[in-house]
């Protein structure tokens, strides 16, 4: 589940891979 296209998309794309990364 990837979160919606917003302005913060970089910033939750990068949270998003490191939460991936810790996964």
């Amino acid at each position: 589940m990837y979160p919606p296209p917003n302005s913060n998309c970089q910033m939750l794309c990068r949270e998003c891979n490191l939460k991936k990364g810790a996964m």
